[in-house]
């Protein structure tokens, strides 16, 4: 039967072959050498060429039919006994043929193999005894002596065929098992990639399911709110046009701090809610006093301003420490303070964590024995040096999802966990500008008052498509996109369509 080996292999294979037999056949280069420094005396005959096409041709399909090529090297031993020639060049790849067939043949060719080398060594023994002469005939060869002679002539000579076809074949289940065990290394670590991807994948979905659980309060209140104040500033407008204007303010402020929130969402599904309160930043000094509990030495440094987050942010940069510092305490040494720092910025605030490693074990070097890499069982697994766990991808999550960075390493023995969160879009500044022809009340600063709808959206400038020469613009965000400002602009002109005549 054929194996299926690339092409390279069988155009190696047939040039080697073809070497062999240019080199041993009769008159060749490779005789001549060796009959004239005395390593072997062959003879010239028809019988040697004919042996050692057989036996290139053997070599020449020894990797692509095993089977095939040890038939076919039995058949060259038989025509070499059969014309009672002695030991001949082609015999050389006789050794080669019982490698393959351990090596690349199927189990009924590896068991041919094995009894070829065992049965070949005893014929090859008698065989060669025989036509040394030494075959002792009759009765009186016991008390010549010549029977202990043959004995010990067929013993010396089944001992060097045994050794050598033995050795081969014993070669190539040594390679056969060191191939194996490679493949089986290799398909455990793919298995254990795939493991570690599916793990994380798993990790980051219920990371998500709890980000979602944690801002459901959050959104489901902002909501409450911004449908309130909205119902409240529809039966307002009419009579009480201030406290329309203070519900619209309202509307505005409470929808930009669910937006912040809602964006960290990302339309997240959950399957399950939690009653629980979730903490918030003032807590994070409660945690590191209940880390410090638990003997991990903890230096906290709050630098800057404090500005003010939503709750979405401060919920982000406490599951940032929390899961950095659980790390740290984990993974780390512990012998070593935990370094804790929150820097307050213009735009959000920074976290670092930094713990210091544990040292890398020693491991021992693995060897080999001879020309043939005997197997060797894979070390046994360590544990990290670094906390390389899948609480990385829920912060790297939280710090995303929160619209900031993070990135975590190791340098110098000292593992680093870094995350920037920038403020909550309610909590920026809206910006206040005078308004020009607008009723101000008596004693109101008009560079105080916050835009009303009429203001912030125009009706003519929406409907010539641009912006009134002279008229204040209102504060977009720049992922607002043409067509939410359009929508806008629409309801304003219906709110304004609807105003009584007079009002």
């Amino acid at each position: 039967m054929l194996r299926r080996i690339p092409r390279y292999q069988v155009v190696l294979d047939v040039v080697l072959a073809v070497a062999f037999v240019a080199l041993l056949a009769p008159g060749s280069i490779g005789v001549a050498a060796a009959s004239a420094f005395g390593i072997f005396s062959f003879t010239t005959s028809e019988v040697s060429l004919v042996l050692v096409l057989v036996m290139g041709a053997a070599l020449a399909v020894r990797r692509m039919a095993p089977g095939l090529s040890l038939a076919i090297a039995w058949a060259g031993a038989i025509v070499q006994m059969g014309a009672g020639a002695s030991v001949e060049p082609g015999d050389i790849a006789i050794a080669g043929v019982v490698y393959c067939s351990a090596a690349y043949g199927g189990r009924v060719t590896r068991a041919l193999g094995l009894a070829s080398a065992v049965v070949g060594g005893v014929v090859a023994a008698l065989y060669l005894s025989y036509a040394a002469g030494r075959v002792p005939v009759g009765r009186l060869a016991f008390s010549t002596g010549e029977w202990a002679d043959f004995a010990t002539l067929f013993l010396f000579l089944l001992l060097c065929a045994w050794s050598v076809l033995l050795a081969s074949w014993t070669a190539g289940r040594l390679v056969v098992a060191s191939r194996a065990s490679h493949e089986s290394r290799d398909a455990q670590e793919a298995a254990e990639r795939d493991q570690a991807r599916a793990l994380h994948d798993v990790v980051v979905e219920q990371e998500r399911n709890r980000i979602a659980r944690d801002m459901h309060d959050v959104v489901a209140h902002s909501l409450a709110v911004v449908i309130a104040q909205a119902d409240g500033a529809r039966y307002a407008r009419m009579v009480d046009p201030d406290a329309a204007d203070q519900a619209l303010r309202t509307i505005s402020t409470t929808a930009r701090q669910a937006l912040g929130d809602v964006r960290i969402l990302l339309a997240q599904l959950r399957h399950s809610e939690d009653d629980t309160p979730q903490p918030e930043l003032k807590e994070l000094s409660d945690l590191i006093d209940q880390m410090r509990s638990t003997g991990l030495a903890v230096e906290f440094v709050e630098t800057g301003r404090p500005g003010e987050f939503g709750t979405g942010q401060q919920l982000a940069v406490y599951r940032i420490v929390q899961e950095a510092l659980t790390n740290a305490l984990r993974h780390g040494d512990v012998g070593h303070p935990v370094e804790v720092e929150l820097a307050w910025e213009p735009d959000g605030a920074s976290v670092s964590v930094r713990s210091r490693t544990l040292p890398d074990p020693v491991r021992p070097a693995r060897t080999t024995t001879g020309i043939i890499a005997l197997p060797v069982l894979p070390p046994a697994p360590t544990p990290p040096a670094q906390p390389v766990g899948h609480g990385l991808a829920g912060m790297r999550e939280r710090a995303t999802l929160s619209g900031g960075r993070f990135s975590a390493g190791v340098r110098d023995g000292v593992w680093t966990v870094s995350a920037w969160i920038p403020f909550a879009p309610a909590t920026r500044p809206v910006p206040r500008v005078p308004v020009a022809g607008a009723g101000v009340a008596p004693g109101t600063d008009a560079r105080s008052r916050p835009l009303t709808l009429d203001e912030l959206f125009p009706p003519e400038a929406a409907a010539a498509g641009t912006a009134t020469p002279g008229a204040p613009m209102p504060p977009v965000s720049p992922h607002r996109t043409a067509a939410a400002r359009g929508a806008a602009a629409a309801a304003a002109r219906r709110a304004r369509d609807d105003r009584p005549a007079g009002s």
